[in-house]
C-alpha cells in the first residue's frame, strides 16, 4: 500500500480538526471562566436569622397590620357617621326649602295671572 502526498495531507487535516474538536469539547467541559466585574456580588454571611427571630419578626408585622386594620375600621364608621349626618342635614334643608319653594310657585302663578290681565287690557284698549 502506498501512501501519496494527498491522502496523508487529508488524513492529518482530519486528524487535526478532530483533536481541535476534542481540545473544544474539554475545554469547555472542565474549563472555568471568569466575569469581570462580578455582576452580582454575593457576600458569605456570618450571621444567620434564627426561628424564634423570624417569629417574633412576623408577630411585630401582624401587630402592625392589625393596628392598620384597627385605624382602617375607625376611620369607616366615622365617614359612615358622616354620611349619615349629611344625609340628615339635606333633608332638613329640604324641609325647610319646600314652604319657601310652595310660596314662590304660587306667587309665580300670581304674577303670570297678573301679567296676562295686563297684556289682555292692553290690547282690549287698542
Amino acid at each position: 500500500m502506498e501512501v501519496d502526498g494527498v491522502n496523508l495531507a487529508i488524513s492529518s487535516a482530519a486528524v487535526t480538526a478532530l483533536a481541535g474538536l476534542a481540545g473544544a469539547w474539554i475545554k469547555a467541559r472542565y474549563g472555568r471562566t471568569k466575569v469581570e466585574p462580578t455582576p452580582l456580588p454575593v457576600d458569605v454571611a456570618d450571621k444567620f436569622v434564627t426561628c424564634e427571630q423570624c417569629k417574633a419578626h412576623r408577630d411585630h408585622i401582624e401587630k402592625r397590620v392589625d393596628a392598620q386594620l384597627e385605624l382602617f375600621s375607625k376611620v369607616s364608621d366615622k365617614l359612615d357617621l358622616i354620611e349619615a349626618h349629611n344625609e340628615d342635614r339635606a333633608k332638613r334643608m329640604h324641609d325647610r326649602l319646600d314652604p319657601v319653594i310652595r310660596s314662590s310657585a304660587s306667587t309665580a302663578e300670581v304674577l303670570r295671572q297678573h301679567l296676562e290681565d295686563h297684556r289682555a287690557e292692553r290690547s282690549a284698549k287698542q
